[in-house]
């Protein structure tokens, strides 16, 4: 369900959707595997789930915290 509304919102002309689409579905495709290969093989054995989930919980709100500052300038 994200990822139309991605491409809906990153298209600037018609014309270009797919090109949008493909470049959206690769980034994604790139982050997944970047991601499943440092958790499997540099996080988890390293720091363990608790704490990769502390850091993740606290930088989701560092980063909602940002976007809300940013958002009350316009």
């Amino acid at each position: 369900m994200v990822s139309p509304l991605a491409v809906k919102l990153r298209t600037r002309k018609l014309a270009y959707l797919g090109i949008t689409a493909g470049n959206l579905y690769a980034l994604a495709t790139a982050g997944s595997l970047m991601g499943a290969l440092l958790a499997g093989f540099y996080l988890v054995p390293n720091w363990g789930v608790d704490s990769i989930i502390l850091c993740l919980g606290l930088s989701l709100i560092f980063l909602f915290i940002i976007w809300e500052i940013i958002n009350l300038k316009k």
